[in-house]
């Protein structure tokens, strides 16, 4: 499990060799939503939409995981003004990607979630 920049899993694979899938750290997705909800100023929607992203995040059930999905970029991400930016941010970054965060992919682990980090990261 690593961070969102390329130079860790890159350096896995290239001691390592292929095989393990890239999976990104809950927390370091989390910080990353939280950082970019910060442009939606409706705070009752930035914890609703939080809430949402959150059990998104922690569903199993891939049907239920899709369905939570949609139903939260449509109605609470790009069906206002205040949260367009940030629905489109998810769109781009993580909608597309959801294996590697999402916990209903086959490839997420479910006993223990490690990130690689730097030590000397700033948070």
């Amino acid at each position: 499990m690593t961070d969102d920049a390329s130079q860790y899993f890159n350096a896995w694979v290239n001691v390592f060799g292929e095989g393990p899938h890239k999976l990104l750290c809950s927390s370091n997705v989390d910080r990353a939503w939280r950082g970019h909800l910060k442009s939606i100023t409706d705070k009752m929607l930035t914890q609703t939409l939080y809430h949402n992203l959150r059990a998104l995040m922690d569903e199993t059930d891939e049907t239920k995981f899709e369905d939570m999905l949609q139903k939260t970029i449509d109605e609470q991400m790009l069906n206002s003004d205040n949260s367009r930016e940030f629905g489109e941010y998810f769109e781009t970054y993580y909608s597309k990607r959801k294996v590697q965060w999402a916990s209903c992919s086959e490839n997420h682990p479910v006993l223990i979630q490690i990130c690689m980090w730097n030590p000397f990261t700033r948070y």
